[in-house]
């Protein structure tokens, strides 16, 4: 799904009154080009509104949730066939050391959110028959070699959301 131009021009003035885009994409770590493009073609992504609202220290969830056709949105676990998509583990294993030791764990040390591989892992760990990979190729739609290439880093939202939906875990 994609926002109009006219949602996320109100949002930006909401959010950041006053801050060119040059300010709020650099900080989202993309060009300025990128916002003007998507506000010109009227097709504003969602990676952009979560970018700009990361590098703003706002929680993309909570921004996602006032725009429309997103207020249903809600936080949740991860089940536990995705937990290995997230944490390597040689981090898990820190952690649960840490643990006995009665020292703290906080998030950034289970490692880095996002590692190569993760969207490959994660896809495996939650198809529940064998068919995700042909269920978003066909309803994604995208090419074979398309999600192949996409698995080797971050996963498209769109095709994420499709494949919770698929897979039946949380979104």
């Amino acid at each position: 799904m994609v926002f109009v131009a006219s949602d996320a021009n109100r949002w930006f003035n909401t959010v950041a009154p006053g801050t060119g885009l040059s300010v709020l994409s650099k900080g989202a770590g993309f060009s300025r080009i990128r916002i003007l493009q998507q506000m010109a073609d009227d097709r504003v992504k969602e990676e952009t509104i979560i970018g700009v609202s990361r590098a703003l220290h706002l929680d993309p969830l909570e921004q996602l949730r006032t725009f429309p056709g997103y207020e249903s949105l809600a936080p949740s676990r991860p089940e536990p066939r995705e937990v290995d998509a997230f944490i390597r583990w040689e981090h898990l294993l820190r952690a649960c050391a840490a643990l006995e030791l009665g020292d703290p764990v906080t998030d950034s040390s289970l490692g880095p959110t996002f590692f190569r591989g993760t969207s490959r892992q994660w896809v495996d760990s939650i198809d529940p028959d064998r068919g995700l990979r042909k269920h978003l190729q066909q309803y994604g739609p995208v090419t074979s070699q398309g999600l192949s290439s996409m698995l080797n880093g971050p996963l498209r939202i769109d095709l994420a959301l499709l494949a919770a939906k698929y897979a039946g875990v949380p979104q």
